[in-house]
Formats: C-alpha cells, structure tokens, sequence
C-alpha cells in the first residue's frame, strides 16, 4: 500500500483514507487446538499486508515452542504466553503484551483470506476523527453451501424461530430488543455502521481497550464476551463491519456431553449481560423471556434433550 490520502463517503459521513501505517497486533488464546492454531498463524504469514506481531496465549501446553513456531518467526514476530485461564482474562492478558495501536483477536480456528489484513487496516484508516472503536470482518462458515437437505430445512426452521423469538439472526448488526445480536446481511458489499462484533474477528483501537477491557466475570469459554464488549463500545464508539475483510471460520462442532454445560452458561451469561448492557424495563424483561423460549422451542426442534436440559439447568440457577 502507497502513502496515498483519499477521501471517499460512507453513510454516516465523509472520511479521508490515509495509509499511515498504524502498528497492528494480533492476538489468539488457543487452548489444545495445535493442528487448528498452526493452520490460523499460516494465514497470518501468507497476508500481502503482515501484521507487526503475533501474541499466542496458551491455557493448554504447546510442547516445543520453539519446532512449533520456528518456521513462522522469520515473517512475523511471536509473543508467545503459556496462561491457563478463561478467555476474558487471557485476552486481556494478550492486550497487556501488545504493541500495536490496532489489536486484532482471532480463534485460533480461523484461516484469513490473504488481503484480510489489508482491508481491515483500510477501515481503521478512514477513520481520521479516531472514533472507530471495534471492527469486524466477514465470516464464512466451514460448511458454507454444502448443507444437506435435511440440515437446509432445519436451518430455516430456526431463521424462521430467530425472528420470531428476538434470537440472533441475520439483519443489520444491531441488537435484538433481548440483548441478542443479529450478522449483517449476507450479500452486504459495502462497510457498515453496526452494534454487533464477532468474537472469531474482531479489532480495535488500544486506546478503546483501556476503557473497555473484556468482562473477567465471563469465566471459562466465556460465552457472548465478545456482545458484551460490542455493545459497551457502541455507546461511545463507532462499530463497523467489512465484507471486503474475509476470513473462514471451522468452528469445532459441541459433543453432546458438553450441550448440557454450554447452553447452561448461555443462559446464565445471556442474564448476567442482559441486565449490565440493557434497561431492565417490563418490556425488556418479557422480550428476555420471550427469548429463553425460543431457545428451547429451537433445541426441541433439532432433537436436542441434553441442549434443552441445559437451558433448564440455568434457568433454575437465575430464577
């Protein structure tokens, strides 16, 4: 990229795009996903614009660091930290060890098309007014258009449950009136102004971070941490959402002996955040319930007994 200046419009105002080379970090907390996480940093070295470091923080045990990441240390620069803890504190943790005036947080699960840093960057750089708080680029799912027939009907089945029930759906990237988020539509071309940030992807601006850090009470896998931020950022910032910025995303499919545990810590996060980020009026209150369920009217649609047990579970806990 060339140290050009260009001024160019965008919905909400004009803004001028200047290359200036901001420090970038990224930052992945990887937990026992070695195969996962060597294909992740393997898209990070193959970008045409790479990123000034990579902090790697470990709540598992890469074993011979140095065999792992020798092969990519002569293109990018690897902080790496061994920290066996939830998700929250170790992102955390990886803002601490960076650099960069522009953090990235990927999964380690993900695999970035080659010019996903450079259109990323291109949205931080219109932004001349520094109010761009988080910005998210566009996921494609592993399983993209090779869905089976039956797992198509199911699919829209729970579109068609998601409206109904104030769940997460795709719209325009803000939040349902229950606290849920909702993805861009997927034919978006253009950048967005949206609420909504996704965890998989997700940038921002340090100093946005030393106001905002991520929620350490989210314990574990942390569940919704990455609304949770979203939605606090909002308020003062400027959310955006790039298709131009790609990457894919395998997410691990749940076993049926974790269901029960995650849709219980959905439930009980989906509270807890519900009532920090959102007026808890009547109306709010019975969009929540109304929500909870559609949760379970969507698991009793997939066949999902130990899923619904869960949201039972927590339930209980919050009531």
């Amino acid at each position: 990229m060339s140290n050009l200046s260009i001024a160019y419009a965008m919905p909400w105002g004009i803004f001028s795009m200047e290359d200036d080379s901001e420090r970038i970090s990224v930052v992945i907390s990887t937990k026992n996903r070695v195969l996962e996480l060597r294909r992740c940093i393997g898209s990070i070295v193959s970008q045409t614009r790479i990123p000034d470091e990579l902090v790697v923080i470990d709540a598992g045990n890469i074993k011979n660091t140095e065999d792992f990441f020798g092969p990519f240390r002569s293109v990018l620069s690897i902080r790496y930290v061994s920290f066996p803890v939830g998700l929250t504190t170790a992102r955390n943790r990886g803002v601490l060890e960076s650099t960069g005036e522009i953090i990235l947080f990927l999964d380690d699960d993900t695999e970035l098309e080659p010019d996903y840093m450079e259109n990323l960057l291109d949205v931080f750089s219109a932004d001349y007014q520094h109010q761009v708080g988080g910005v998210s680029g566009k996921i494609i799912e592993s399983e993209g258009l090779h869905l089976s027939f039956r797992k198509r009907v199911r699919y829209a089945g729970r579109k068609m449950i998601g409206r109904l029930f104030f769940l997460p759906v795709e719209r325009d990237g803000r939040f349902q009136p229950a606290g849920f988020p909702t993805t861009p539509p997927e034919d978006a071309r253009d950048v967005m102004k949206v609420e909504c940030l996704y965890g998989a992807n997700m940038a921002f601006r340090r100093e946005v971070l030393r106001k905002y850090p991520f929620d350490e009470t989210l314990d574990g896998y942390s569940f919704m941490e990455d609304d949770d931020i979203a939605s606090r950022v909002s308020r003062e910032y400027t959310n955006l959402y790039t298709p131009h910025a790609r990457l894919r995303h395998f997410e691990s499919p749940v076993s049926r002996n974790r269901e029960f545990l995650q849709k219980k810590m959905l439930v009980k996060n989906y509270h807890y955040l519900f009532r920090k980020n959102f007026p808890y009026v009547v109306s709010r209150r019975t969009a929540f319930w109304w929500s909870i369920l559609g949760l379970i009217i969507t698991d009793i649609m997939v066949l999902n007994p130990e899923g619904i047990r869960g949201l039972i579970a927590g339930i209980h806990e919050i009531v």
